[in-house]
């Protein structure tokens, strides 16, 4: 008996929505390790050795963000883009990807410490700088976007599962045995030079990867293509970062630590909801190329997940947030507070923007990507010069928030055009989520526990949401349909048909 086609088309969007859903996990999965390990050696630093601490480290990392993202040249973002779509190409992309990375990588070190002998900053800043710099080397040598690209993202957790779980007990240890801030770096360097060759090893044995000989045109292809992708992530690393760099010389270390305490909670929970885009970047990126209505539909269900998950996790920070403080670093950061609240306007944002920015890349219009990133920039640059001096951390805070929401109305624009999507696609897979959101928020934002409260929260969200029919059919089918589907390709493979 044949299927019907919609039959078909229902199991193969069930089996790909299984697919993702495992990427998804295992993205997140590795995400919270690596965040919850730097949580951890996070709230030590502050409760051993203070805020000045914090301060120092946000610094160096901020300055350091610059050169990550040079060093990557946007490249991991292409690799990925065209392995999913040229998988037989695997071995020539890494190869020439690894090659320019890594002697790009040399070159950034050495202008490093050029730069870092003439910047008004403390000998310890310095060495902190440089050191967290040499972690630049593991990055270079990290191949495990090729899994990405693969959809095979199990592996990439494995790989920083071995990273982070050295971090955490070398950084514990150093700190603990020296009392010094300036060892944590050399931790992050050692375990992310192990984490590398995990990643180098797996990818030999499952993927059968082999280095080959470099070829030219591949590599001046890349390097060209690339340019948009590394100029946007320069441009938005700069609107990201000079926030910290700009109260470090126009306050004072303390009030860096303050602010970078709230933000590193903002950027866990931006980076978690964020793996829906990144798990089904390769997936969209192949069906840009070759099924333009799956391509649509795909977007549509993964911007409602997006919103479902974003609205109420902001909302609810925003409750909360003088709690949350002090239930992970204690009271003497709670003076961040005001900070933090207005930074948690960015889980709804960026989320946001990543998702539009993945859209925008699979569909081959990079430069409309690079151009949301100099807008940013302008953006950034005037309105922290404006608010730092009179607002401090607070005037920071507002300053990233208004860039990222200009920012990213300008790639929805742009998206809504590419896709000849009008504005009733906001008001249709959007304004349920919103509106759950604020009964939640008039429903809790009196009650004084944080331990009642979020309960009461999430229980009000999902029931205001079915009340008002705001989770998508295929959110709700889908969970039973893949447990089915998996069921199925298990007997199968169990009780293989004869013949």
């Amino acid at each position: 008996m044949e299927r019907s086609p919609r039959k078909v088309e229902r199991e193969v969007f069930m089996s790909t929505l299984k697919k993702v859903s495992k990427n998804f996990a295992s993205l997140t999965i590795a995400e919270v390790v690596t965040r919850t390990c730097a949580i951890l050696l996070f709230i030590y630093i502050a409760r051993v050795l203070g805020v000045t601490s914090l301060g120092e480290l946000a610094f160096a990392t901020s300055v350091i963000g610059f050169f990550t993202f040079f060093a990557d040249f946007g490249l991991t973002t292409l690799g990925i883009r065209e392995i999913a779509r040229h998988k037989k190409e695997a071995d020539s992309y890494g190869t020439n990807i690894l090659l320019f990375q890594v002697l790009f990588t040399l070159l950034l070190i050495i202008l490093l410490g050029v730069l870092l002998l003439f910047m008004p900053i403390s000998y310890t800043i310095k060495v902190i700088t440089f050191f967290y710099g040499l972690g630049l080397i593991p990055l270079a040598l990290d191949m495990s976007y090729i899994f990405q690209a693969y959809e095979k993202m199990e592996y990439v957790l494995v790989g920083k599962t071995v990273n982070q779980a050295v971090y955490l007990i070398l950084g514990l240890a150093l700190i603990t045995l020296f009392k010094n801030v300036v060892f944590l770096p050399i931790a992050a360097l050692i375990s992310g030079l192990g984490g590398a060759i995990v990643t180098y090893v797996i990818l030999k044995k499952i993927l059968n990867f082999k280095l080959k000989k470099p070829d030219p045109k591949i590599f001046k292809l890349l390097i060209i293509t690339a340019i948009p992708f590394v100029t946007s992530e320069i441009l938005i690393m700069i609107y990201r970062n000079i926030d910290i760099v700009m109260l470090q010389f126009i306050k004072n270390i303390n009030e860096v630590g303050y602010y970078s305490a709230g933000y590193k909670i903002v950027n866990t929970i931006i980076m978690i909801i964020a793996f829906v885009p990144d798990s089904f970047f390769p997936l969209i990126s192949y069906n840009f190329k070759h099924d333009k209505k799956q391509f649509k539909q795909y977007i549509l269900l993964f911007s409602q997940t997006i919103g479902l998950l974003s609205i109420p996790l902001a909302i609810g920070g925003i409750i909360y947030a003088r709690q949350i403080l002090m239930l992970l670093y204690g009271s003497q950061l709670v003076a961040g507070t005001d900070a933090f609240k207005v930074l948690l306007l960015l889980v709804i944002v960026i989320p946001f923007k990543i998702l539009v920015a993945s859209i925008i890349i699979a569909a081959d219009k990079q430069n409309h990507y690079m151009i949301s990133g100099a807008i940013g920039t302008m953006i950034s640059v005037v309105l922290n010069i404006i608010l730092i001096p009179r607002y401090g951390m607070i005037g920071a805070g507002i300053a990233i928030v208004v860039t990222e929401t200009v920012a990213g109305i300008y790639l929805i624009f742009k998206c809504f055009k590419l896709l000849d999507y009008s504005s009733d696609v906001l008001k249709k897979y959007f304004l349920k989520p919103t509106i759950a959101a604020i009964i939640m928020f008039l429903i809790t934002f009196k009650v004084p526990s944080i331990v009642v409260g979020i309960p009461l929260a999430t229980l009000v969200y999902f029931a205001a949401l079915y009340v008002i029919k705001g989770i998508p059919e295929n959110l709700v089918v889908s969970p039973f349909g893949i447990v089915k589907l998996t069921r199925h390709s298990w007997r199968k493979e169990k009780n293989p048909p004869l013949g």
